[in-house]
């Protein structure tokens, strides 16, 4: 079932569409891909953090592992946000397998926090296991179809026990990756999405209980939502026309009634908003007009406390993107916040524990972890003193993985392979 975008409620910027002739091709390189139109080669350089939530895409993920659209620390912020420190980056793993995405969840749930991330360079998903002593070791290493990349965890059929959900591109599906509960995974089983599944969200968005899935497709300009059944598997897809190039995915209250919206952001700029019915269905709302001609990535949380999902994006360079919500499906003016050349990946969490979310991203040039502090409002300023990151930094994702209290970074780098952990002080 496919619904056509409502084009009454679009504010269209003509020059960042695709002729409707057009066709995409995606070729995959980690974070890195192509693509190719009908007209001449654009290189495009991709982070997803996940999902997203994380997950599924929950900015701040708990060892249940289980997905909220909109997290919100509680406490009340005092004077000028105090600035976290962390230790230097504990090494994971450095083999050359070009890491992109990750997500959080503690599978073998043992208490301590673990995380996988997708390997684009072998087409395979990498488990890491907490030893609960600081470390980490490498876990189940599951074959993926072409190209995965966005990831996301949740328990998919009651168990307790969290699964894994990856897009992959090439196919145009998702491929699920049931738990055993003994830190071993059931045979992949894929589910048809739109062609070039990028990103997932995992996540009840009909409040029946059971999680569901939503994707981005990339290659054919849509949204997919795949209600589960609560046992695995899932509905067929409800599929949803958006701008071209689709890339992040973002789940949260726009408007406060207490159904799930969305938010999808576009390659070429715009960031569309679906607005939640509460029983599974969207219906096209808002597209914001972004100061960036690229869009990637996108993370929804209430950053000022009223109450309303507000929205962080990125761009395809140094821009850092926060939209407040007005409370009804609609957005107040763009507020950018400019890092180093090469931001590719953001994750969200309390990291200095005044009670408001900050804003941590990963850098490719740089080598440098980024990080915007919460003055309480949803205004930002720069973390000081922050540790070195691996070189070609990409997925970035946050969690307590030591259990103290403080939210540490884990960080993916798609050159070397670096895989790294920084525990916060």
């Amino acid at each position: 079932m496919k619904v056509a975008k409502n084009a009454k409620m679009t504010r269209a910027v003509s020059n960042l569409f695709l002729p409707s002739a057009a066709f995409l091709l995606l070729t995959v390189t980690a974070c890195d891909f192509k693509m190719k139109t009908n007209g001449p080669l654009v290189a495009v350089t991709v982070d997803s953090s996940s999902p997203t939530p994380t997950p599924a895409d929950t900015p701040t993920p708990t060892p249940t592992a289980t997905p909220t659209a909109t997290p919100s620390p509680t406490g009340t912020p005092s004077g000028t946000p105090a600035n976290p420190t962390y230790q230097s980056a504990v090494s994971v793993s450095a083999v050359e397998h070009m890491y992109g995405a990750s997500a959080v969840g503690d599978f073998d749930q043992d208490g301590h926090l673990d995380f996988v991330t997708t390997s684009l360079g072998e087409n395979k998903i990498r488990l890491f296991t907490n030893d609960g002593a600081g470390g980490f070791n490498t876990g189940a290493v599951l074959a993926t179809d072409v190209a995965p990349f966005g990831v996301s965890v949740a328990d998919l059929n009651g168990d307790g026990y969290p699964d894994i959900i990856v897009a992959q591109i090439t196919a145009g599906s998702v491929g699920i990756f049931m738990n055993n509960g003994d830190g071993t995974f059931a045979s992949r089983v894929d589910i048809a999405t739109g062609a070039g599944a990028f990103d997932v969200s995992a996540i009840d968005v009909n409040h029946d209980g059971k999680i569901d899935l939503v994707v981005s497709n990339a290659t054919d300009g849509s949204l997919s939502i795949l209600l589960g059944k609560g046992n695995g598997t899932f509905n067929d897809a409800i599929t949803y026309a958006t701008d071209a190039s689709p890339v992040g995915v973002a789940v949260g209250d726009f408007d406060g009634d207490g159904n799930l919206d969305i938010a999808v952001a576009s390659y070429y700029g715009p960031i569309d908003i679906f607005m939640g019915s509460g029983d599974g269905h969207f219906i096209a709302g808002d597209t914001i007009t972004t100061n960036s001609s690229t869009e990637y990535f996108i993370k929804a949380a209430d950053l000022n406390g009223d109450g309303k999902a507000d929205l962080v994006a990125m761009d395809n360079g140094s821009l850092i993107q926060v939209f407040s919500s007005n409370g009804d499906g609609t957005f107040g003016a763009e507020v950018d916040y400019t890092g180093p050349e090469g931001v590719r990946g953001i994750t969200l969490g309390d990291f200095n524990h005044d009670g408001t979310l900050d804003i941590a991203y990963s850098n490719a040039n740089s080598s440098n972890i980024g990080m915007l502090l919460n003055d309480g409002t949803g205004a930002f300023t720069d973390a000081t003193g922050l540790p070195s990151a691996p070189s070609s930094s990409c997925g970035i994702t946050s969690g307590d993985f030591n259990g103290d209290g403080k939210i540490d970074l884990q960080i993916t780098a798609y050159v070397g392979g670096d895989v790294e952990v920084f525990f916060q002080q």
